[in-house]
């Protein structure tokens, strides 16, 4: 059985039956769930199953592999932001006037890079 985290997993869900046009109702019908398991899982307050979000993916037009991606995406995204907030919190505050100072000249130069 996959382990996946179920926070990246029920977004993944939830953005799937939205592009399908699917109500949690429609959704639920599909899937052969009740209603309130949809949107138990969708605001992550009941645990969703794997083998549930994969008949998810597969009656909103996606594979197994698509939903294994795009879980597998948002996971790292939300990986690197967390990894990104430590390392800030982690900078006093003469770094981060640094920084902020090369990100303004980065930005002024690209901006006159684009109107030559």
């Amino acid at each position: 059985m996959r382990k996946i985290k179920s926070e990246p997993l029920a977004q993944v869900v939830k953005k799937m039956r939205k592009d399908a046009g699917f109500s949690i109702r429609k959704l639920a019908s599909l899937v052969g769930v009740s209603h309130a398991a949809i949107s138990q899982w969708e605001k992550e307050t009941e645990h969703l199953p794997y083998h549930r979000a994969a008949k998810i993916a597969s009656v909103c037009g996606h594979t197994e592999a698509d939903l294994d991606l795009l879980v597998g995406q948002l996971s790292q995204a939300v990986d690197y932001l967390g990894e990104s907030q430590r390392l800030l919190q982690a900078l006093d505050e003469k770094r981060l006037k640094a920084i902020h100072s090369v990100l303004i000249c980065l930005n002024l130069q690209n901006q006159t890079q684009g109107q030559v």
